[in-house]
Parts: C-alpha cells; sequence; structure tokens
C-alpha cells in the first residue's frame, strides 16, 4: 500500500521515494546559467569572515576561468595575443602564459578578462561580465561542507572533533592533465562575485594534495592505490571547485615494513543516496529466470521516449513501485524476465518427502529450533 499510495504526494512531502535529504543543499537566490555554479552543495555550520592575499585571489581566480566552458573563446583569444612562438605551447608554457603573461605588457589572463569584461563593448552574458570583475576578497571559510552525497570537514575541524567516529578530511579528484590528486582538505572558501544586479556564489576548496608522481603508486590488478601523505604537490593551484570532488580515506598498513612504511591504502566513501553507475557486466551477469542481480535506474528523466513492449504484468509492475523504466537494456532484461516466467513449472514436493531442518537461529536458546531426534530419543 505504501508503494502505491507515496506517489501521490507532493514533491516537498518526505516519502519512500522521495525521503529527507540527509545532508544540506542551499537553495541559489537565483538560477544560474553558467555550467560552473548549477551544482548544488549545503554549509553545514558557522562561517567566519577572511581577507585572502591578492596572490591568493589572483591564483583561485585564475582556476576558476580556467574551468568555465564559456571562458574558452577567451583564452583563445588572449593566446592570438600573448603567444609569440611558432609551436603552441606545452601545459607548462601555457599554464605559466595565463598567470604572468607575455612581454612586453606581462598582463596575466586574469587581469586582460577583467578588461574584457568592463569595456561595454565585448560581447558578454550579464553573469559572465560579473564574473570577468572578480570576487570580493573579504570572504566566508567554513569548516564543514556538503556536496556531491559527502561531508567534508577541513583537517583543522577534524582535529578538534572529540571522540570522532569518522574521518572526512579526504579529496580526490581528477586533473585536466590527467592525473588523480589526492590530499586533505585545508579549508572552504565561499566566493561571492558582485557586478551590478547579479550575486553569484561559489565554493571552492583549498587542498593539501600528495606528488601525483613519488607520493602515489597503484596496482590496477586488484585495484589497489596507495599514498604517501607524507609527500607535498609543488604547484601553486590547490584549489578545486567544491562539486569536482569526491571523498576518500587513508588507512596505514599494521605491518611497517620497509616496503610499505609511509604508506597509506586509499579507500574511496560511497556517497550518500546514490547508487554506482552500471557496467556492461550488470546486465550480461543477470540471470532472467531467477531474476538474480542487481538493477540500476537514473533518477533524471531523459524526454518523453516512450516504448510499447505489450506485456501488461511488467506495465502494472511499473505502476505499483510509482517509477519509470527508461533505460533499454533494463527494457530488455525485464522483457526475458516476463518470457522466461510462463515457462517455469513449478514442483510440487512429494508427500511424504523428508523435510531438511535447518540448525541456523539467532537465539542462544536450543528451544528455538529444536535438533530432531529419532525413536530411540539421541539427538541426530
Amino acid at each position: 500500500m505504501a508503494d502505491a499510495t507515496t506517489m501521490y504526494y507532493a514533491n516537498d512531502v518526505p516519502t519512500k521515494h522521495n525521503p529527507v535529504a540527509r545532508y544540506n543543499s542551499d537553495e541559489p537566490n537565483r538560477d544560474p546559467k553558467l555550467l560552473l555554479f548549477k551544482y548544488p552543495g549545503g554549509k553545514a555550520g558557522a562561517s567566519k569572515v577572511e581577507n585572502i592575499s591578492p596572490e591568493e585571489k589572483d591564483c583561485i581566480m585564475l582556476y576558476v576561468l580556467m574551468n568555465m566552458e564559456e571562458v574558452v573563446d577567451f583564452m583563445s583569444q588572449f593566446h592570438d595575443e600573448m603567444w609569440s612562438g611558432r609551436n603552441g605551447p606545452t601545459p607548462t608554457q601555457w599554464y605559466t602564459l595565463l598567470k604572468e603573461g607575455a612581454p612586453p605588457l606581462n598582463k596575466s589572463f586574469v587581469n586582460w578578462f577583467h578588461e574584457k569584461g568592463a569595456d561595454p563593448n565585448v560581447e558578454m552574458t550579464d553573469e559572465l561580465r560579473c564574473i570577468s570583475q572578480g570576487f570580493n576578497r573579504r570572504v566566508h571559510t567554513h569548516e564543514k561542507y556538503d556536496v556531491n552525497g559527502y561531508r567534508f570537514h577541513t583537517e583543522f575541524h577534524q582535529k578538534n572533533r572529540p571522540n570522532a567516529k569518522t574521518i572526512n578530511t579526504g579529496v580526490y579528484t581528477r586533473g585536466a592533465d590527467d592525473l588523480d590528486y589526492y590530499g586533505r582538505l585545508q579549508k572552504v572558501y565561499e566566493l561571492t562575485f558582485n557586478n551590478a544586479n547579479i550575486e553569484l556564489k561559489l565554493f571552492v576548496f583549498k587542498c593539501h594534495w600528495f606528488d601525483p608522481h613519488g607520493g602515489m603508486r597503484s596496482t590496477p590488478s586488484i585495484g589497489l592505490v596507495e599514498v604517501r601523505p607524507t609527500t607535498t604537490y609543488s604547484g601553486s593551484d590547490v584549489y578545486v571547485v567544491a562539486h569536482q570532488t569526491k571523498q576518500v580515506y587513508y588507512l596505514s598498513y599494521p605491518c611497517q615494513n620497509e616496503e610499505l612504511m609511509g604508506w597509506e591504502v586509499v579507500f574511496q566513501v560511497s556517497p550518500h543516496g546514490k547508487l554506482p553507475i552500471p557496467s556492461e557486466d550488470d546486465y550480461n551477469n543477470i540471470d532472467p529466470v531467477t531474476y538474480e542481480g542487481i538493477f540500476y535506474q537514473e533518477e533524471e528523466q531523459f524526454g518523453a521516449l516512450q516504448i510499447d513492449i505489450g506485456l501488461q504484468d511488467l506495465h502494472n509492475d511499473v505502476q505499483m513501485r510509482g517509477e519509470t523504466v527508461v533505460d533499454l537494456k533494463d527494457i530488455a532484461m525485464l522483457t526475458k524476465r516476463h518470457a522466461n516466467k510462463d515457462n517455469i513449472v513449478e514442483t510440487q514436493p512429494e508427500p511424504n518427502a523428508d523435510h531438511e531442518y535447518s540448525y541456523d537461529t539467532d537465539f542462544d536458546s536450543e528451544a528455538e529450533n529444536p535438533m530432531p531426534r529419532d525413536e530411540s530419543g539421541d539427538e541426530w
């Protein structure tokens, strides 16, 4: 009855299919059009105000601009104006050019883009123009932040938690250079962009990253990843937008021999309320007769595609659950299941068949599941 009725409640009423969120999610004052600002997150505690240095502000600002799809064309224009080499710049040269510019102007991309945004003759959206003018140096810092189904804690907060049961400081992200970066969260910055009547906010993590080369090793055949927390990433770009991260935790080896000393094993944390992405084996390994296996149902709606497979029983099953099956692989698997259901003949037990006894019990008392006895009274 609960499955059949919960789908009739309003979207804001907590039900089995619409549970109360475990973590916070702030509602933005406006619906931003810039992709980097669309991902929701939530503050999980009080904040403090901090003034960051101009150097740190420029470093954060450059990272933000480099991760915005709407800025790609402007970066190409900056390259054409500033780069004088015959061949294209290497990744290191390109980052240096964006950060410091080229002589004789030595104008960084942050300053160059700021001038473009201040010029009313340059065409760009109002939100992008707001971003071009930068964020306030007076930022709010947080010790806890919820995003992507995780609750992150800064190292300072973690060390000052009495009798902590969990460790929430581990951070992982995939870099633009296709390297895996592991580290620990140090600060959470709430950036505020103000220009005219537009206000946009973005949360950025400042992390201590381990060396992705000398401080990490992996054994892909068994899925093992190890890090050396005593190493440090040498770059200055230690920032990452909050929604670009996943949570991990690190566990040291109990046996500290020469090969294992200083290394810790990386464990990925499963996000709360999210299922893992299915692979081909998830569909190929499901038995359509016994229906053994795990199905994955996406939460997103992928348009108004409707497929009539002509199975009334399947239609009833879906309606009772209050969900819509839209994945073609799921539909094919359900079709196989119902096609095989009619071919299954249930066998009836023989009247005088001996019953098997189970001796498993959740109780300490043998009275819950007594042992059978023969005619002599001895236990089997």
